[in-house]
């Protein structure tokens, strides 16, 4: 899982390092989230970007529902109210503002 992780993180490298200078600004995690999570409204004390790897997730951002799909980012300032949910297994990077 990994590799392919790793592999999928490659084609899209460029945009990474040209739009965020990760070491300095952000802190990086992988959450891999199963079929049928649902994660209650909750808020963060520093803004958030999540990019989906793999699979779809559903995010109710200030009551808002939007669908995003493998490829998209989602961009959380901090203290917005979010939740969470996913139909099929997802996996996100998570980059945390510092």
């Amino acid at each position: 899982m990994l590799d392919k992780i790793i592999a999928g993180l490659e084609e899209h490298k460029e945009e990474f390092f040209r739009y965020f200078e990760l070491q300095d600004h952000y802190d990086i995690s992988i959450n891999f989230i199963e079929a049928g999570a649902n994660v209650a409204a909750h808020t963060h004390d520093k803004e958030v970007f999540n990019y989906v790897l793999e699979g779809e997730v559903e995010f109710t951002v200030e009551e808002n529902l939007k669908t995003y799909k493998k490829g998209e980012w989602i961009n959380i300032a901090s203290g917005v109210p979010h939740a969470v949910k996913t139909n099929q297994k997802a996996t996100l990077l998570e980059l945390w503002k510092k």
